[in-house]
């Protein structure tokens, strides 16, 4: 998966959202720009619950969608005179849902925006860094899914000691903030007990469903505090 994904803020999605959308990623590579149909039996096991009552699974898939539809994806096109132009630009060009008679979902047709958003899902394995899906689906909750979205965008950069740090959002409370999902009214005090120790404790332990070694090396985040007692990132 091309990196530039990992720089999306997603926070606003749930976690069935989030399994949803980035299985619906994998199954749309290379794709290109053709209509693909999903059925309710596969898209609540891309969603990781394939037990889910047809309402969950009607208000993941519309929830998904909306708040794709405000995701900052963002075209930026560079002219030659020095000049930019800022763009707005959607995932899907169509997402239409199907019910029958009872308001249960039929199906999901999607298509990608071509040719702005095929080129992250083309040719994963020959040119892009491919993401552990089925890791990424068994973690449980927003917040470890999305740090791991951010940890996966920068592992690649380790040291010769395979450490390394991540500065992105270092002065920037709020953008991490927005990056995870924590709420606006989230008391700053309980980020870290609430959100980061328990997140970095399923990510560095291995999972119940998988045999495999933990999602992530060991981890450890720090806090400072600025002149006026703010706390930050």
């Amino acid at each position: 998966m091309d990196n530039n994904i990992y720089k999306v803020n997603l926070g606003m999605l749930g976690e069935l959202e989030n399994n949803l959308f980035f299985s619906l990623f994998n199954r749309l590579k290379d794709k290109k720009d053709f209509i693909i149909r999903f059925n309710p039996k596969e898209l609540k096991a891309l969603a990781g619950d394939p037990y889910m009552p047809n309402e969950r699974l009607r208000r993941t898939t519309i929830n998904l969608f909306n708040n794709i539809a405000g995701a900052n994806f963002d075209l930026i096109i560079k002219f030659a005179d020095g000049r930019s132009e800022q763009n707005k630009i959607l995932f899907f060009r169509r997402f239409a849902v199907g019910y029958d008679k009872n308001k249960n979902i039929e199906y999901l047709d999607i298509q990608v925006n071509d040719p702005y958003f095929t080129y992250l899902l083309n040719d994963l394995e020959a040119n892009f860094t491919t993401m552990q899906l089925q890791t990424f689906v068994d973690l449980s909750g927003k917040y470890t899914k999305n740090l791991f979205r951010l940890l996966e965008r920068f592992k690649n950069t380790t040291d010769k000691k395979g450490t390394f740090k991540v500065y992105v959002y270092e002065n920037n409370l709020e953008g991490f903030c927005a990056f995870m999902g924590i709420p606006k009214g989230f008391r700053k005090d309980n980020i870290g007990s609430r959100v980061l120790n328990p997140t970095i404790k399923q990510l560095t332990q291995k999972l119940p469903t998988s045999p495999h070694e933990p999602p992530t090396n060991p981890l450890k985040s720090s806090r400072t505090k600025q002149e006026r007692g703010e706390q930050k990132c």
